[in-house]
């Protein structure tokens, strides 16, 4: 059989002179299968490192962003310390009056109310923004807040700030977004004396008002003062000239009249940690006078002029107390100071005497 030849009883194609182009194709293929082989090593190889580099940045800006979060937190429970000393230290210098003739000072609900709002403002003024931890690229939000909430018990004033918004902090990947939350809520307390103190004040001031009126017993409250004849008449009588011959004084003003001394002494025993002031302003007196004058100078050569007065006095105090020890940062006059808390008011002891039938 012709181009045919038998192996161990199986008859199989003779190649013949294509042995040689067999040899190369197989080669090639070979080859071929190398150079797949390479480079899909070399493809896996590169997918991986990107893959791990990835994972890598990811976890690395998770990590700064995680502390971002952190200061972005510390950097508001550090801003709700400057906002209770500002609040503090603005309502301790607004000189309210705590007394007029009677007990007007605050209760301690009022005065809780009266820092509520101030403290929230003040808050907001370094909340609600974002701020760069290490650089721009980590910039945790802050939220504003709505809700404070102050309470003063056994001297210390506690203050919770309350947050509908977390704080966030987003970052943008080539294929990824990572937002992180973390609860806003922060709170503070403060030592602050001066309001007990200030209170135990008013209670020795209602003795002081005693001896303020015993004191102004002196002076005659009423009185009446006339000019008589018609030569007299183009003259008129002062509310002062009135006083001085009413009380025999010669004061050339009404600023003349005496400090009362029992008030300037008012303050004799120590604080602790609290310093105390009082500024004793001159007694004020306020006369309400009214005029009558018969003039018969044409008629018969006669004239009277009569000033009947009423005095009224007011003594006003301003008293300031003063924290020592732990000193705030506030902002006064566009400029940042560190100063103690003061707590100041005004007291205004009045008496006014019943009005003549003129």
């Amino acid at each position: 059989m012709k181009n045919k030849r038998r192996v161990r009883g199986t008859l199989v194609p003779y190649m013949g002179h294509k042995k040689g182009a067999v040899q190369m194709v197989l080669g090639a293929v070979a080859a071929l299968a190398i150079i797949v082989t390479v480079v899909y090593s070399f493809n896996v190889g590169i997918g991986t490192r990107e893959a791990i580099e990835r994972s890598v940045s990811i976890q690395s800006d998770t990590y700064l962003m995680s502390n971002a979060l952190e200061y972005g937190k510390l950097f508001l429970e550090e801003s709700i310390k400057l906002a209770d000393c500002q609040a503090l230290f603005d309502y301790g210098l607004e000189n309210k009056y705590w007394y007029n003739s009677d007990d007007i000072s605050p209760s301690k609900l009022d005065f809780e109310k009266a820092l509520s709002e101030p403290i929230k403002q003040n808050l907001n003024k370094y909340a609600g923004k974002e701020i760069a931890f290490l650089s721009s690229k980590y910039k945790p939000k802050l939220p504003q807040y709505n809700s404070i909430t102050v309470s003063l018990e056994n001297d210390t004033l506690s203050v919770k700030a309350k947050s509908e918004q977390d704080i966030t902090i987003e970052k943008e990947l080539p294929k990824d977004k990572v937002v992180l939350r973390k609860k806003s809520n922060i709170e503070n307390s403060v030592d602050y004396k001066l309001f007990t103190e200030a209170k135990k004040q008013i209670e020795k001031i209602k003795t002081a008002h005693t001896d303020v009126e015993k004191y102004i017993k002196k002076f005659n409250t009423t009185g009446s003062t006339s000019l008589e004849g018609c030569e007299n008449k183009a003259k008129i009588l002062t509310d002062l000239e009135v006083f001085n011959r009413v009380n025999n004084l010669d004061l050339k003003g009404w600023n003349d009249t005496e400090k009362i001394e029992e008030i300037e002494n008012l303050v004799n025993e120590s604080l602790e940690n609290v310093t105390f002031s009082i500024n004793l302003n001159q007694l004020i007196v306020t006369p309400n006078c009214v005029e009558n004058i018969k003039d018969k100078c044409a008629e018969n050569n006669t004239y009277s002029y009569t000033k009947t007065c009423e005095f009224s006095f007011n003594q006003t105090l301003e008293l300031k107390l003063y924290q020592e020890g732990e000193l705030c940062q506030v902002l006064t006059e566009n400029k940042i100071l560190i100063k103690p808390l003061p707590l100041g008011f005004l007291v205004s002891i009045t008496t006014i005497h019943e009005p003549l039938s003129f």
